[in-house]
């Protein structure tokens, strides 16, 4: 009886390991072919090649799920296309604005460079269509809607480009460098995080000196301050985070400032070209705490000298354990938290750390850019 040795791979499985090198090229195409069938019935109704792109974009997506068949997925892979999905669905309602192309390029160059930095990879070529094609796009002596229409297909003829590329590349033996092992589970929630400060760009915190702003703020949070000053806090100083009010231009950041405006936050326009979202900052007594106050609940931050800090939030956020940045956070009381939050410190203490009591605004700003970089 005869064993038999291992067997080179079947057509299938040939066929799968092709599809998945060249995944970016036929997505591209796909996504691309999807629009351009709405563009066709636009343009060219009676078009030969109706339905044809559909069929392919089809194909593209059976064979796609079969060759993940059996295969664990990642469901939070799925919150950055729902960030990308919140810029382009606005986008499209409003597809008759002359803005709307413009935006659309925007949005999608930089859910590409997001999702590019996400996985440790570049995507000039995608990137730089997507820029362009945005430009272009006003110029094309079409009704509006069409326009936004072609900057859809060609961010698809742009991946698909792309991903040509990266089929030389493999074929000429060159693989992308392995980065450290993703936790499935935080994969997608980075991407989506990275995603939004592409549309937002780098938050700017200042002070805010202005007595309608402190009487507004302590009309808002009254109730968390009132707790926070039972429990050894007294104010410190009121600051605002800032953004270009032209990135309201790309929906996103419009959806966000229009929630909390409903929310009742303290939110203005600062310089005439700034949107300023407005907050007061809390000091505890022993000098070893800042106690952040918004519109989801309060953040509890403490500093240490030896560079390190933690933080602790009423309200649900991404857990953070690094030698730097020790966060906790979960849906809970002022007063449990900051129990909580004292009782880490001790424990901190007791290791050999020691709190950085100098207390100034650039400290508490310090900790936040690092928080939102490690997130």
């Amino acid at each position: 009886m005869q064993t038999s040795g291992p067997q080179p791979a079947g057509f299938r499985e040939k066929v799968k390991g092709w599809f998945k090198v060249g995944r970016m090229f036929f997505w591209g195409l796909a996504f691309a072919s999807g629009f351009g069938e709405m563009l066709l019935g636009k343009r060219a109704p009676r078009s030969l090649w109706s339905g044809v792109l559909l069929l392919f974009l089809a194909a593209v997506a059976l064979v796609d799920w079969n060759g993940k068949t059996g295969e664990k997925q990642d469901t939070s892979g799925c919150l950055p296309w729902l960030a990308f999905c919140l810029c382009w669905a606005p986008l499209y309602y409003f597809r008759q604005q002359h803005w709307a192309p413009l935006a659309a390029g925007m949005a999608t160059a930089g859910y590409l460079v997001a999702l590019g930095r996400s996985r440790r990879r570049s995507w000039p070529i995608a990137v730089a269509g997507c820029l362009l094609v945005g430009v272009a796009a006003r110029r094309v002596p079409w009704p509006n809607e069409e326009r936004l229409l072609l900057v859809f297909v060609c961010f698809g003829l742009s991946v698909a480009l792309q991903g040509v590329w990266e089929i030389v590349r493999h074929l000429q033996g060159q693989r992308p460098e392995p980065g450290p092992a993703p936790q499935p589970k935080a994969s997608g929630e980075r991407v989506f995080l990275q995603f939004v400060h592409l549309i937002f760009g780098r938050l700017e915190f200042v002070q805010v000196a202005s007595p309608s702003v402190d009487l507004r703020l302590r009309t808002r949070y009254q109730a968390a301050t009132a707790e926070l000053t039972s429990l050894d806090f007294d104010h410190l100083c009121s600051y605002g985070e800032t953004f270009s009010a032209f990135r309201l231009l790309l929906v996103l950041p419009a959806i966000v400032v229009l929630s909390m405006w409903r929310n009742r936050e303290v939110v203005r326009l600062y310089e005439g070209t700034r949107i300023q979202a407005c907050y007061p900052l809390l000091i505890a007594k022993d000098k070893s705490t800042y106690a952040d106050v918004n519109g989801d609940g309060v953040k509890f931050y403490t500093a240490f000298t030896d560079g390190s800090f933690l933080v602790s939030a009423t309200y649900v956020a991404c857990t953070l354990e690094n030698p730097k940045i020790t966060r906790h956070c979960r849906v809970a009381g002022i007063r449990e938290i900051w129990n909580e939050h004292r009782s880490t410190i001790e424990a901190f203490e007791a290791s050999g750390r020691r709190v950085n009591r100098r207390i100034d605004f650039q400290t508490f700003v310090d900790m936040s850019h690092r928080e939102t970089a490690a997130s």
